[in-house]
């Protein structure tokens, strides 16, 4: 299936089940405070800050490479259509 039409599908599912139940709860509460669900542990703020950049940079270095993937093979097709075959008995 098409990674365009895959990955909407799958980020819709993701949030209807992350907004069902206490499961949006348990994330929320670790991403504001930073307290473990099911325990009495909490992070500090710097490590919270420092996941919350990771998964930021993870999620902007796929885009990118994605973006760079799908440009380099538009530019290889289109460099493809356009070159003609040669022609076999030109020189007569």
């Amino acid at each position: 299936m098409n990674k365009r039409i895959l990955l909407p599908i799958a980020a819709t599912i993701a949030l209807i089940v992350l907004t069902q139940g206490p499961v949006a709860d348990a994330l929320l509460t670790f991403v504001v405070t930073g307290i473990v669900p099911g325990t009495s542990v909490a992070l500090p703020f710097w490590a919270i800050v420092t996941m919350s950049t990771m998964l930021s940079l993870i999620a902007v270095v796929i885009l990118v490479d994605d973006i760079a993937l799908d440009r380099q093979k538009s530019k290889a097709s289109s460099k493809q259509a356009t070159k003609m075959p040669r022609r076999r008995y030109s020189h007569i």
